[in-house]
């Protein structure tokens, strides 16, 4: 695995601006990825959904949530 630059990753991360183009500020970048992380926590792999494991996991709704993400039904 590659380390983290820290250096290059805080110049890349005050490139990050918010809609009246000012830098967001560390809080607010750490608020983004926290929520993308959670979002993404939303979703299982295409092939997963099939499996009995998974699915005693999902409940109805969250299923359906899934098969409309990779298109499977319509919403």
């Amino acid at each position: 695995m590659k380390s983290v630059n820290e250096k290059e990753l805080g110049d890349n991360l005050v490139l990050w601006k918010d809609d009246l183009g000012d830098p967001l500020s560390f809080e607010q970048i750490q608020r983004l990825l926290i929520r993308v992380i959670d979002k993404n926590q939303l979703y299982y792999n295409y092939l997963e959904l099939d499996d009995k494991s998974v699915k005693e996991l999902l409940s109805e709704d969250e299923l359906k949530f899934n098969e409309r993400f990779y298109g499977e039904v319509e919403a």
